[in-house]
């Protein structure tokens, strides 16, 4: 046999290893793909929610006026792992009930925010602290000073219903304190 014989012997001896070989593995994840079972499914899907301590009254402006509040969530699989959650989000803000085994009031705040798309992801998710982040503005008056129970409920795709309960911390601004404290030194000591 001559030099381009076995030249071409050689590369037809490799490629066949190679196409067999890739052949056999593709049947081979083909066979394990298809025998995923719904446990070994569920590991992975989203198990938790957290509300975080990050959570609190913001202002988006220039001015220290809250426009609404920000809610840092982690979402969380069956090992404790942060994961992304697609689906949707219901936020319910609760008047603080003192000395109560629950501690919700009336309820002055509702807020929607739906995961399911592409920008909705890219809106919201932190890649940083692998959290999400949403911005719920007030709608009409905001809360005054005081605490809150805000209500976080998960809803996906399939049924699963998942929620966090967070006790959230509404301060005045400094500047409408200050403001406070002057009124009441310019107005006297009222004895009545």
């Amino acid at each position: 046999m001559n030099r381009g014989t076995w030249y071409f012997w050689g590369v037809f001896f490799v490629l066949s290893v190679v196409f067999c070989g890739c052949e056999q593995r593709s049947d081979c994840s083909e066979k394990n793909s298809s025998s995923l079972t719904e446990e070994q499914v569920r590991m992975l899907m989203l198990a938790k929610i957290e509300v975080l301590p990050f959570t609190k009254p913001r202002s988006w402006d220039d001015d220290a006026v809250p426009d609404g509040i920000e809610v840092v969530l982690r979402p969380l699989d069956s090992f404790g792992d942060q994961t992304k959650a697609i689906g949707t989000f219901r936020f319910e803000l609760y008047t603080y009930q003192k000395a109560s085994s629950n501690p919700k009031g009336q309820r002055v705040g509702f807020w929607e925010e739906d995961l399911r798309t592409r920008q909705s992801q890219l809106l919201h998710w932190d890649k940083i602290t692998r959290t999400y982040r949403f911005r719920l503005a007030w709608t009409g008056q905001s809360p005054k000073p005081g605490k809150y129970v805000l209500e976080v409920t998960y809803l996906s795709p399939s049924g699963l219903r998942l929620n966090d309960v967070y006790i959230l911390v509404a301060q005045m601004p400094r500047e409408q304190v200050k403001e406070n404290v002057e009124g009441r030194r310019n107005g006297g000591l009222n004895m009545f």
